[in-house]
């Protein structure tokens, strides 16, 4: 995964890890066929996109959990333009007008 453009810039990221983790690192990487760099820079990648999944899931309280549900089983009242939107919406199917 070489990256020679001219217009790649590439930084230095270093950290500490175990003798027992850097073992395990060299040879799955050898297993793949992969130098240690290109496979760290995979599993960071996976890693990145991962935790972007993660960050992106809605978390509920548990008050906006109660609420949710209170609001799924006793639904308010339709407004006005609720009102209005059925009445158009049943107008266009009579008329003969397709929703698609």
């Amino acid at each position: 995964m070489k990256q020679n453009s001219e217009n790649t810039k590439s930084a230095r990221l270093e950290a500490r890890i175990s003798t027992e983790l850097h073992e395990q690192v060299k040879m799955i990487a050898k297993k793949q066929h992969r130098s240690v760099s290109d496979f760290l820079i995979t599993a960071l990648r996976q890693a990145i996109i991962q935790a972007a999944k993660e960050d992106e899931i809605i978390e509920l309280s548990m008050q906006d959990q109660e609420q949710l549900a209170n609001i799924l089983i006793n639904p308010p009242a339709n407004n006005k333009a609720v009102i209005n939107g059925i009445k158009n919406y049943k107008k266009m199917i009579n008329n003969g007008y397709s929703t698609n």
